[in-house]
């Protein structure tokens, strides 16, 4: 988060495992889609951009 006074901080969740990236649900969801769409169309269809989808993917 940007903060005109405080400058840019970052929210602890305790539920997200450190430095991820997306929620675990999120990756899930992608590996559904991606077993069914190319790259491009998941992107399309959920508004992240195909390098984050692919790095996501080649993660596993």
């Amino acid at each position: 988060m940007r903060c005109h006074r405080c400058g840019v901080a970052r929210e602890s969740l305790t539920w997200l495992a450190p430095h991820a990236r997306m929620t675990k649900r999120l990756q899930q969801h992608l590996e559904v889609l991606l077993s069914l769409l190319p790259v491009k169309h998941v992107a399309q269809l959920t508004g992240l951009h195909c390098r984050a989808i692919a790095v996501e993917r080649t993660d596993e």
